[in-house]
């Protein structure tokens, strides 16, 4: 039985929100900003399972714009959780309001297409047990003490036969001390008695001084008052004693306990952690979320967090960016004050895109730790990269995640610093080396083909040509695979900046002859324009200067490509879309 979707209506700051949940996947996470509603999420997911109306407080849980704003329509508190178990789909709604000052519960079900009536509903929810761990104001050794008192010694209250034997020498126990501590009463009583002796309207005779003893009849409530929990370093000493990391990770240890004995009653279990990262240090939180997607294997988990190390890249399927807004507002009852009507929205990005605004999300930059995304290309240079983000946007794909080698010579060097940065993360990053088709990136294609890494998934590609055409005897880098008309348009900007002849039509329909074929387009061009201004000094095209230049200006021509001429030269050059296609698409 698991949680397919949340269906939030006017709770705090969310308005509308809704999260489907990928149904193999038991780890749910919500991330986001300080403030645009993870916690929120939380509580009323808190607020669903409890079935309490009187946790439901109106100041604090109805929008503020709602509940002091406008209060008018949607005076309430929706929430819509939809389940699956075994073949049957549920779908249960909570509606919490408020009516002639009392507060109000209102119960909707449906089981498939069927009407689920009340004490059904209360029935289904009744099997669900959810446990919330709030990130603020909490006491963790006081949260421990109540958890294992009454959750963890619930256990021995059935155990008769371990129960009647410690329970019969405490009584034997109590007898005795109560005989011992009668010398005490006496003493004690007649000290209070020359107080009230011969006070009218007291009877000192009938004032007796009893020292009580408790009476249990469960093992778990003779014990609750004489232990408590202790967590074993270097010596013996209280949990508050021991640092808030260190009572988290204790916390989750008897909660996951608690759930593995729930499970046993036919409970089915979701967690609920808000900032699961608070108080522990970067290698706790990578090893506590390990041990949480272990547990997820079991039982769903939703978590809200601000730390990447909780954030699972491998799979953001079921991670969900929050983000708010704000919008100034005038009471309907109050003109001319003023309040902000705070909005908690998801952001629908996918793929790619995805992770991408969830890095951006938490600000991580290069050798932050995120630096590495399940899917990466690597890239000569800075040209290949400018140009292979400007080829995602016209073609409206998703820019992948782009590491610059700075030459094919560093390539070997950069895959080993990938591999080794991939040694400690809990996916294995796929990487995508892409090379020109000349001399060195043929060499250099050679030797990291016979090159193993254990940490990361290498794939190799040569920069194809934008005509397509293969063949091992062709140079061409990545000015090749760039449509030869936008490479030109750049160049005679070049050109006319120089005051020579431009490159004309004539001279750029004879790129795929037979006598130019085998050569690079920036060697082609080199030797047409010496043609074509044989009285000036010869220009060489595969400078790196001119190529920066060139670089540049075709990104630009790329970037303010027209429609229409979009869609003549693209028909012209399918291999150009194809390969954008094929290394933005990540398996």
């Amino acid at each position: 039985m698991i949680i397919t979707e949340v269906n939030i209506q006017n709770y705090r700051s969310i308005a509308k929100l809704k999260i489907k949940v990928d149904k193999n996947l038991n780890l749910i996470t919500v991330c986001g900003a300080n403030n645009v509603g993870k916690t929120n999420f939380l509580r009323a997911l808190d607020l669903f399972f409890s079935l309490d109306k009187e946790k439901f407080k109106v100041h604090s849980d109805i929008p503020f714009h709602i509940a002091e704003g406008s209060r008018g329509a949607g005076y309430k508190t929706s929430i819509t959780v939809k389940f699956k178990k075994n073949k049957d789909n549920y779908s249960i709604t909570t509606i919490y309001t408020r009516k002639n000052k009392i507060n109000v519960l209102i119960l909707k079900g449906k089981k498939n297409k069927n009407d689920l009536s009340e004490k059904e509903i209360k029935d289904f929810i009744d099997d669900y047990r959810f446990i919330y761990l709030e990130s603020s104001n909490i006491d963790y050794s006081k949260k421990i003490s109540k958890l294992v008192i009454d959750e963890v010694l619930l256990s021995l209250d059935k155990l008769r036969r371990r129960q009647s034997k410690p329970l019969e020498i405490l009584g034997n126990f109590i007898d005795e001390s109560k005989n011992a501590v009668i010398d005490i009463e006496d003493k004690i009583g007649k000290v209070v008695e020359t107080y009230v002796n011969e006070i009218e309207g007291i009877d000192s005779k009938t004032w007796k001084i009893k020292i009580k003893f408790p009476e249990f009849n469960l093992l778990r409530e003779a014990i609750s008052g004489l232990i408590y929990f202790t967590l074993f370093d270097t010596n013996d000493r209280e949990i508050d004693t021991k640092g808030s990391g260190i009572q988290k990770i204790l916390l989750y240890s008897i909660i996951d306990y608690i759930s593995e004995e729930a499970k046993k009653k036919g409970k089915t279990i979701v967690w609920g952690i808000d900032e699961p990262e608070a108080f522990l240090q970067p290698a706790l939180q990578k090893k506590t979320f390990k041990k949480l997607k272990e547990y997820s294997k079991n039982y769903q988990i939703f978590l809200a967090t601000h730390s990447h190390f909780f954030v699972d890249l491998e799979n953001t399927t079921n991670v969900h960016l929050f983000e708010s807004d704000k919008e100034l507002k005038e009471f309907k009852r109050k003109q001319g004050k003023l309040f902000y009507k705070v909005n908690t929205f998801l952001n629908d990005k996918t793929g790619i895109e995805k992770s991408i605004a969830i890095r951006n999300n938490f600000g991580i930059e290069r050798n932050d730790g995120w630096e590495i995304l399940p899917y990466n290309l690597l890239v000569e240079g800075d040209d290949d990269k400018k140009y292979l983000i400007e080829f995602c946007k016209i073609f409206e794909m998703s820019v992948p995640n782009i590491f610059v080698a700075n030459g094919v010579s560093k390539m070997r060097g950069y895959l080993q610093f990938l591999n080794d940065y991939s040694n400690d993360l809990n996916f294995k990053p796929k990487i995508v080396c892409i090379l020109d088709h000349d001399m060195a990136g043929k060499i250099g294609y050679s030797e990291l083909s016979s090159k193993r890494f254990s940490d990361i998934d290498l794939t190799l590609k040569h920069m194809p040509r934008c005509d397509g055409a293969k063949d091992n005897s062709f140079d061409y880098e990545i000015e090749d695979f760039i449509y030869p008309e936008f490479i030109v348009k750049a160049v005679n900007k070049f050109l006319n900046k120089k005051h020579y002849n431009k490159v004309k039509k004539v001279d750029l329909s004879k790129r795929f002859l037979e006598s130019y074929n085998k050569e690079n387009i920036l060697k082609f061009i080199t030797e047409i324009v010496k043609h074509n201004n044989p009285d000036k000094g010869a220009l060489n095209f595969e400078d790196l200067s001119i190529k920066k230049f060139i670089s540049h200006s075709c990104c630009q021509v790329i970037g303010n490509l027209k429609n229409e001429e979009f869609e003549q030269i693209n028909n012209k050059y399918p291999s150009v879309r194809e390969f954008i296609k094929e290394i933005t698409t990540f398996n």
